[in-house]
């Protein structure tokens, strides 16, 4: 795992943009499968349903329609920040960038990147027991 790598000391902070081949829905650490997923519908349509390690709510992931990213830092990059103002601090660069492409954006605490017409993605963080720590985000445009 790229955390584990970090805090050896074999692999510096990571900045990494992903994303899925097939549709998927993604759900939180601690939601309920069933009570977040048509597990029925999901095997209909071909939508793989995945476990995350971070918390967070449920989100549809598909290819070609969202952008995704994870930052693995040493945990001490928000020392002295409380964990609610974490995710608006980690996040200062996206929100600035959506701001110069013309996308006025604000966070809605906890975790959710939101427009006047609504949510357009949300952060998940999970501080690691070794001092390093994901976080991450999807935001969707065009599903």
């Amino acid at each position: 795992m790229l955390g584990r790598e970090q805090v050896a000391g074999r692999r510096g902070p990571t900045f990494r943009f992903w994303e899925w081949e097939n549709p998927a829905v993604v759900i939180g650490s601690f939601q309920s499968l069933r009570n977040e997923v048509d597990a029925e519908a999901a095997a209909q349509y071909g939508v793989q349903v995945v476990r995350r390690i971070s918390g967070g709510g449920a989100m549809f992931m598909e290819a070609g329609n969202c952008i995704t990213f994870s930052l693995v830092v040493p945990e001490t990059l928000v020392d002295g920040i409380s964990f609610a103002d974490s995710y608006a601090f980690l996040d200062a660069w996206v929100m600035a960038a959506l701001g110069k492409i013309g996308v006025t954006a604000f966070y809605v605490p906890l975790n959710d990147i939101a427009t006047d017409q609504g949510k357009i993605g949300g952060a998940a963080q999970k501080r690691l027991a070794n001092g390093g720590m994901l976080h991450h985000v999807t935001m969707s445009y065009d599903i």
